[in-house]
């Protein structure tokens, strides 16, 4: 179901110049090889304009993958939690087998340090 939310709030996103951008609503997703992403922030405006095109080393695989599929990485967009989201992602991650979880995943969290505290 996370991960459902989670592909819905990319097809209701905005588009500026033929590129979405990211929802600012706080999601927890599990990835393939079993990370829990709780990510605060999504793009990287910082980074993107360090490195413009390619990110930063010149190989941020963020960027290649927000590309892909046609989100804008250049704009940091920060996510919140709201009154329907709360309860999910606090079960979604005391949930988690793992005991930890990663913030930082595709975006640069120092965008909004407030946010991710």
């Amino acid at each position: 179901m996370i991960a459902k939310l989670q592909l819905q709030l990319f097809y209701d996103s905005e588009v500026y110049e033929g590129r979405r951008r990211y929802i600012p609503v706080l999601t927890a997703v599990e990835n393939s090889k079993g990370v829990l992403d709780v990510d605060t922030v999504k793009g990287c405006t910082l980074g993107m304009r360090a490195y413009p095109g390619t990110g930063c080393y010149g190989e941020c695989y963020a960027n290649k993958i927000a590309t892909r599929y046609g989100i804008d990485f250049t704009v940091s967009v920060s996510r919140k939690l709201t009154p329907y989201n709360r309860a999910t992602i606090f079960c979604t991650v005391r949930d988690h087998p793992a005991s930890w979880y990663r913030i930082g995943t595709t975006g640069e969290p120092c965008h909004d340090w407030d946010n991710t505290l």
